[in-house]
């Protein structure tokens, strides 16, 4: 997948969730957002509250940060077909 393969599925109907309405684009934001924000935050808090509280923040924001990364990347991966599975 990492070589810039695309799965395809032969499917009845289109499922195109990963590319609709600027989803993948939308998530991009988020990420820019996040990693704006991050430095900011953490120097905020440690400054005016507490470093304890400034550490346990940031670590909270870079965790939401690999997760929205995490789902970029699966966005992009997802088929834009969707398989009926018949039993």
């Amino acid at each position: 997948m990492r070589n810039g393969a695309t799965l395809e599925f032969d499917g009845e109907r289109d499922f195109g969730y990963a590319r609709n309405g600027g989803n993948s684009s939308n998530q991009v934001g988020f990420i820019i957002a996040i990693l704006f924000e991050l430095p900011l935050m953490h120097m905020l808090l440690h400054f005016t509250w507490s470093p304890t509280a400034a550490i346990v923040a940031s670590a909270l924001s870079a965790w939401a940060l690999l997760y929205m990364v995490a789902d970029y990347r699966a966005t992009l991966y997802r088929p834009d077909r969707w398989i009926r599975m018949e039993y």
